[in-house]
């Protein structure tokens, strides 16, 4: 073989590497753009899901609630509940069905942080 022949090939060899190095760089700028992509799509997702779920669940809560208060209602508002919470170990019972005595609690309230003291900043 001619060294012509053999630079020829050596060049078309050399020539073959760098296409086969740019495909290379090629498919793992695309491998790495479709892994990107795929990783967002899925975050993306698991952010709705999150915010959808959130949702869902404040609207539950904000429906048992309100069914909670509607069957309670009838209940607390009846005198009979008033007269049996005046009965020594009943008065929890006031509490339950969410009625509580504000000016009692103001009167706690007041006390409690007549006890609070404070400690003085040192400067």
């Amino acid at each position: 073989m001619s060294d012509r022949q053999k630079a020829s090939m050596q060049t078309a060899i050399d020539d073959a590497i760098a296409t086969a190095s740019r495909i290379n760089e090629t498919l793992f700028a695309l491998g790495t753009q479709t892994v990107q992509g795929v990783i967002g799509a899925a975050a993306q997702q698991a952010t709705t899901t999150g915010e959808e779920t959130a949702a869902a669940a404040h609207k539950l809560i904000e429906v048992t609630t309100e069914t909670v208060g509607r069957t309670v209602e009838p209940v607390a508002s009846n005198p009979l509940v008033d007269f049996m919470a005046k009965i020594p170990g009943l008065s929890w019972l006031l509490n339950a069905l969410g009625k509580v005595d504000t000016h009692k609690a103001q009167q706690r309230s007041t006390s409690s942080n007549k006890n609070i003291q404070t400690i003085p900043r040192s400067k």
